[in-house]
């Protein structure tokens, strides 16, 4: 089975959770609850793990002496991990953290989880993998429990991007605190951060891409940006390439 025909036959690929292996060879992804592995030159599915009850919100692949540790997060709030390299599924374990996700990642970086919950306050907790700790940072913002809400980590992991509805709030994880905030004019969908943290993208429901600059220094209010309309209705993804020279960008079109 090809990595086209598990697209089609499973639904869409969850475009935050991909990871590419050039060395190896292998793309990484997810389709709801199961995690995929393929050869990247042929598209020839090689192993699939389907233990996730519920849709997976984030996956991360950390590397250490022999072992390949694929941890994977889910809406229920269950993190797994499978050592990749190993020809056992029965090597996975889990950890549950008794919470329904809103949404969060896995920091490669900091070997932490950082999420927020469901119909609860205006928190983003953060999941310690060495000791189980689970400790947090304030937004200072109201609760989010929008259904235009999310977070999303910048390129070297040191930041995050929050947003509820019109508001965003960026991140200083080495910290663990709120180091700006920006009122947007529309519902925020999607952002990304470029490479070096000094562009952010901003894609909203009503099809525009804003692009705010300096973002982690300029205050609410003073930031320079500009603006397209590029998709007539909600922007869906935003992504920038390597090198942050182009920017991809995915929404919903209409044909009349």
């Amino acid at each position: 089975m090809t990595f086209h025909q598990v697209k089609k036959l499973a639904g869409n690929i969850n475009p935050n959770c991909f990871e590419y292996l050039p060395v190896e060879n292998l793309i990484i992804s997810v389709c709801g609850c199961v995690i995929y592995i393929h050869n990247f030159s042929t598209g020839g599915l090689l192993q699939s793990y389907d233990y996730h009850n519920y849709p997976i919100i984030s996956i991360a692949l950390l590397q250490a002496n022999k072992k390949q540790d694929l941890f994977s997060l889910d809406e229920s709030g269950m993190i797994k991990c499978v050592d990749i390299k190993s020809e056992s599924k029965s090597t996975a374990w889990g950890f549950h953290l008794r919470e329904n996700i809103k949404d969060g990642f896995i920091n490669k970086n900091l070997k932490r989880i950082f999420f927020t919950v469901k119909n609860k306050d205006s928190l983003i907790y953060i999941f310690n993998f060495f000791n189980n700790e689970i400790t947090h940072i304030s937004t200072s913002s109201t609760e989010m429990n929008s259904r235009y809400h999310g977070l999303k980590p910048s390129k070297d992991e040191n930041f995050a991007v929050g947003f509820n509805e019109k508001t965003i709030i960026l991140y200083d994880l080495l910290e663990n605190k709120a180091i700006n905030h920006i009122a947007h004019d529309n519902f925020v969908n999607v952002v990304d951060l470029n490479h070096d943290n000094t562009i952010l993208a901003v894609g909203d429901v009503i099809g525009k891409i804003y692009l705010y600059y300096d973002p982690l220094v300029n205050k609410s209010g003073s930031n320079k940006s500009s603006k397209f309309h590029w998709h007539c209705r909600n922007v869906l993804t935003l992504k920038f390439n390597a090198i942050s020279n182009v920017l991809l960008s995915g929404g919903f079109e209409v044909i009349i």
